[in-house]
C-alpha cells in the first residue's frame, strides 16, 4: 500500500541544506551570495515618478501672498530653476531646459 501523504523521506535531508536564496533566486541577506552581488559600498535608491507630471516645465508653487509657503519654496528650489509670480499670484518652478532648440512633441 502506497502512502503519498508521507512523502520519500528525502524532505528532511533538504531541511538541513542551508539555503542562501529565496523563491526568486535572489541571494539571502547575510549570505556570501548575498554579499557578492550586493557589497556592502553599493546603495541602491529608487524613486516613484508621477508620469504626466514627469516632463512638465513648470511646477506650480503656493500662492504668492502665503509668504511662509513661499519662503519655503524658494529655499527648497534654490538655483535649480528661475521663479516667477503670475498676476494671479501663483509661482511657478521653471525647470531649465537642457534640449534648446529640439521640437517638443
Amino acid at each position: 500500500m502506497l502512502f503519498p501523504d508521507k512523502g520519500s523521506g528525502g524532505e528532511a535531508e533538504k531541511a538541513d541544506e542551508k539555503v542562501d536564496e529565496n523563491d526568486e533566486g535572489q541571494p539571502l541577506p547575510g549570505t556570501a551570495r548575498h554579499r557578492e552581488f550586493y557589497p556592502e559600498e553599493a546603495l541602491t535608491v529608487g524613486i516613484s515618478v508621477s508620469l504626466p507630471e514627469a516632463f512638465d516645465e513648470y511646477t506650480g508653487g503656493p500662492f504668492f501672498g502665503n509668504k511662509e509657503e513661499a519662503l519655503k519654496f524658494r529655499k527648497f528650489w534654490g538655483d535649480k530653476a528661475e521663479l516667477y509670480q503670475f498676476k494671479s499670484g501663483t509661482m511657478e518652478c521653471v525647470w531649465v531646459d537642457n534640449h534648446k532648440g529640439e521640437k517638443k512633441g
